[in-house]
């Protein structure tokens, strides 16, 4: 009876042991590949402190109509978390919306949120920084964001939030833009 047992006993520690290298390939093989890794769009984040931002390209930046591209702003919180945002630009310069993002009405130079010594300042909006009255004659109070990214007038939309995640350095945008 002893020898019996022992030889279940051992039977059962090789189907586990063997059923454990038969599936290792298996499972290895769910996790996308060195290619397909390389080729997610993501942004480094590696010189970005709490309370700064910037406005970045990536690797899956797609040109729009008239030369626009799709860029990124990411922002970083003064508690560390990261919000990004899709905007279209060319030669540097932001397209801000008509109503929607995807209809440019004028460029801007500089924008993003209010920075105070350096610092985001979070309770003001996110607009453009630019003398719009002197070079198009417009007011600069139409584009106006809370740092959530909600539209702080009634003619424009909310800034469309790219999700993503912290990897490393790097913050990876999930697949929308």
């Amino acid at each position: 009876m002893k020898k019996r047992k022992l030889l279940i006993l051992t039977m059962i520690a090789m189907l586990i042991v063997g059923g454990s290298y038969a599936a290792y390939p298996f499972l290895a093989s769910m996790n996308p590949s060195m290619k397909a890794n390389a080729e997610i769009p993501s942004v480094s984040i590696k010189e970005m402190k709490p309370g700064s931002y910037k406005i970045s390209a990536h690797s899956r930046s797609v040109e729009y109509f008239q030369g626009y591209k799709s860029v990124v702003m990411l922002v970083k919180r003064l508690d560390g978390r990261i919000d990004a945002w899709s905007l279209l630009a060319r030669n540097g310069e932001v397209g801000l919306p008509d109503y929607h993002w995807w209809q440019v009405y004028i460029d801007c130079k500089n924008f993003g949120p209010a920075v105070i010594d350096g610092v985001i300042d979070e309770t003001k909006p996110i607009t453009c920084h630019d003398d719009l009255e002197k070079k198009y004659g417009i007011s600069n109070n139409r584009w106006k964001w809370s740092i959530d990214g909600r539209s702080l007038t009634k003619y424009l939309n909310d800034m469309e939030r790219i999700e993503g995640s912290v990897k490393g350095d790097h913050y990876v945008l999930y697949p929308n833009r």
